[in-house]
């Protein structure tokens, strides 16, 4: 039994989780075939059940779950008009100089792009993995998920009707679909984990100059202290010298006149 409360769940999940229905519905009333958008939407269904069994053992950033949102709603925006009749996919057409519908194609490149930040850092809680094994891990894991889908995508449009399966794979006569497909993902993974490796690296080496930094201020300060401690020993010998030579002084000021100058009268007295 799934038991999820709201009270404590980050804010920017529970406004996520209000959104994601709405999305949900208003592009399921709109949308231009129906059986179709079951069909875009089976798959989501099944992965935010996943996500609803793994949420307390699986915990994730605001940033991926706001990515992973952002990545359904451009979804939903495909599933909406079965992709191959996506307005924005329309709109890009003059770019590319061809008669093919790309957005199913955007999407995919955004499937890498937008999911491999939560792969990593799901991988990174269960594995514990780092660095490059934990990249390397990411991008197959994004490679792995778009072939599933495709293979998933094949299998559905195989056993329903052939006229709904052609329009759900939305190959649009392009014999290297699932292909470029995949090849699309794995583009966003890479382009992910080279921007995210750059930045680590980067990070370390700000890391290491400020200790490094911090090691040269601290053999300043010591070396500061210590010739500090060495002028106060050096004024405190001074001072002690002076002290000294000023016991001296008053030890002769307090000596008596030479006894034969004090005395000469009396020795004369005696020797008359």
């Amino acid at each position: 039994m799934i038991r999820l409360s709201m009270a404590t769940m980050p804010r920017v999940l529970r406004v996520l989780c209000i959104l994601l229905p709405l999305v949900l519905a208003i592009t399921g009333f709109l949308s231009h075939i129906l059986s179709d958008w079951w069909l875009e939407n089976l798959a989501v269904f099944l992965v935010l059940l996943a996500l609803a069994l793994a949420y307390k053992r699986l915990p994730l950033s605001n940033t991926s779950w706001i990515l992973l949102f952002l990545f359904l709603c451009f979804h939903e925006y495909g599933a909406l008009y079965s992709y191959s009749n996506a307005p924005l996919g329309e709109w890009m057409m003059p770019w590319f100089h061809t008669q093919r519908n790309h957005y199913d194609r955007l999407v995919h490149l955004l499937f890498g792009l937008m999911l491999t930040w939560p792969a990593l850092e799901a991988i990174g809680f269960l594995t514990r993995s780092r660095g490059a094994i934990l990249y390397a891990l990411g991008v197959q894991f994004i490679l792995a998920a778009s072939a599933l889908y495709e293979i998933t995508e094949w299998l559905v449009a195989s056993a329903v009707d052939p006229v709904l399966g052609v329009e759900f794979i939305g190959a649009q006569g392009d014999a290297w679909d699932a292909a470029e497909d995949m090849a699309a993902a794995l583009i966003g993974a890479l382009v992910v984990v080279c921007v995210a490796g750059t930045v680590r690296a980067w990070r370390n080496r700000r890391a290491q100059a400020q200790r490094r930094s911090s090691a040269s201020s601290a053999d300043g300060s010591a070396a500061s202290a210590c010739a500090a401690n060495s002028s106060s020993d050096n004024v405190e010998a001074s001072s002690n010298a002076s002290a000294s030579l000023a016991r001296d002084d008053g030890t002769r000021s307090r000596i008596p006149p030479d006894i034969t100058t004090a005395s000469g009268p009396s020795i004369a007295k005696f020797s008359s």
